[in-house]
């Protein structure tokens, strides 16, 4: 019984370690993509004369994850009037846990006011806004790339201190 008492309390110290390590990771990568997803959108407006929900549609979903290709998509039923606002904004929230509120905040107001200016205020807000999230992924990667590896192998440690303690 203690043997397995001591090989829970290091799993869990190891998993709480790995969760850390991927809320950290997560976040980088949804800067990344949403970067990605920007810059598409800006060339798009630049070069084409399109509806925002067929540039949407159109984009290069390889260079996307998972979760961001869930977001567009629910972007576009949006825009769509398949699901409300409220609905839309729910979603963005839950799925997106490893965001704080102000940028969650942030992010659905930029969506909810885009395709609603002129061409050259949009590409002079998503320019601006490009420099925000850029800030937000140089932080982000910063943060994963120091503090990742730390947290898994300071939860390593105290599990292997437990382990030691109770032996």
């Amino acid at each position: 019984m203690k043997l397995f008492l001591i090989f829970t309390i290091l799993i869990c110290c190891i998993f709480i370690g790995i969760v850390i390590k991927n809320y950290l990771l997560k976040r980088e990568k949804f800067f990344t993509n949403l970067l990605i997803f920007l810059e598409n959108i800006l060339n798009n407006i630049l070069f084409n004369n399109e509806k925002l929900v067929n540039i949407l549609n159109n984009i290069n979903d390889n260079l996307l994850n998972n979760d961001f290709k869930d977001f567009i998509d629910t972007y576009i039923k949006n825009l769509e009037n398949k699901i409300t606002n409220k609905e839309f904004e729910s979603l963005f929230k839950n799925k997106f846990y490893y965001l704080d509120d102000f940028e969650k905040n942030r992010i659905l107001q930029f969506f909810n006011a885009l395709g609603s200016q002129t061409k050259e205020e949009e590409i002079k807000k998503i320019n601006i806004f490009i420099k925000e999230i850029l800030n937000l992924k140089n932080e982000s990667k910063n943060k994963n790339k120091k503090y990742s590896n730390l947290y898994l192998k300071l939860f390593i440690a105290l599990g292997l201190l437990f382990v030691i303690i109770f032996i």
